[in-house]
């Protein structure tokens, strides 16, 4: 959806992604060694990423961000979308670990989501899930306040199981 929620702090700063951003965002996300933490492990093309991209400006209820540095490096992405009721999920994040040059982004992107989430969107809960065997993640949710509300075994990944978690704002 295109809007213009932003919100920065800690050395991190939200803004509206764009279309420059969203390919750089598939590039990160075509790393085989992001890919393998993806409910989706496929490689994703340019053009596929720019059709995605026009179809997210038009879908009422999602919103992505870029994540950036305040020195403006490109670091990943995030989103809130199925925004509905005062509820919206929580995903698509992306952080780049080599150009953050430090741990903890992700938990602070979150983090600044959430409160951009109350403050300027009225949101009043945010949910998300994750592979329990993603640590690196589950250490990221739990660092920004949110709760394990359940857990279920994939059916897209027989072996794994899939956390769902929330956080009230």
């Amino acid at each position: 959806m295109d809007h213009t929620f932003s919100i920065s702090g800690d050395g991190i700063v939200i803004t509206p992604m764009t279309a420059p951003e969203s390919e750089l965002y598939r590039q990160l996300r075509n790393r085989p060694e992001v890919r393998e933490r993806l409910y989706s492990h496929n490689e994703i093309g340019k053009e596929a990423q720019e059709a995605w991209f026009s179809r997210y400006l038009s879908k009422p209820g999602d919103y992505m961000f870029t994540v950036r540095s305040d020195s403006g490096t490109f670091l990943g992405a995030c989103a809130l979308y199925d925004e509905k009721d005062g509820c919206a999920e929580f995903g698509r994040i992306i952080i780049d670990k080599k150009a953050a040059g430090r741990g903890g982004v992700g938990c602070i992107a979150l983090s600044l989501v959430c409160k951009l989430a109350k403050k300027e969107m009225g949101l009043h809960k945010i949910t998300l899930d994750l592979y329990e065997d993603n640590a690196a993640s589950y250490k990221m949710c739990s660092g920004a306040g949110f709760i394990t509300t359940d857990r279920k075994p994939s059916e897209k990944e027989p072996g794994r199981t899939i956390i769902y978690m929330e956080k009230e704002l």
